[in-house]
């Protein structure tokens, strides 16, 4: 029991994972009937993106973390939901940033720019699942600050 408590956080993954998985496979014609400069667009588009997203999401926890003193976040640290919750969105500031790296080194690759171009794909939909848990997560928190 202990164990699947743990583990469900971390569930969220899998199912970004299964879905970025399947959407690439099913899509893989079309991604590599893309031309160079559709690519280079595409990055130039997600690198901003998710600059500032990373930027949001470090804000938010340091947000949190600010609130420490508060009758909330002591109710959190004693349910563990504390823990789970800066966890959670320490992986997601690392999938934001390790996708902005890829991004960027897909713009400047030109041999293997359709394989970074699918992996890039598939990471950001992995961020959409993962980011839409961990922001519901933070709206319930942010919801609660005022009781």
């Amino acid at each position: 029991m202990r164990l699947m408590k743990r583990i469900k956080p971390y569930s969220w993954l899998l199912y970004g994972a299964v879905a970025g998985g399947l959407i690439c496979y099913f899509l893989r014609g079309f991604f590599f009937a893309q031309e160079a400069d559709f690519i280079k667009d595409i990055f130039k588009v997600l690198i901003p993106l998710y600059g500032i997203l990373l930027g949001f999401l470090l804000t938010l926890i340091a947000i949190v973390v600010s609130l420490v003193g508060t009758k909330l976040v002591s109710n959190l640290i004693k349910t563990s939901h504390y823990n789970n919750l800066l966890s959670n969105s320490k992986i997601l500031a690392l999938l934001y940033f390790f996708t902005l790296i890829i991004a960027v080194v897909g713009l400047f690759v030109q041999k293997y720019q359709i394989p970074v171009f699918i992996l890039v794909i598939f990471l950001s939909i992995m961020i959409i699942v993962y980011s839409l848990r961990t922001a519901y997560k933070f709206f319930q928190i942010f919801h609660n600050v005022g009781r």
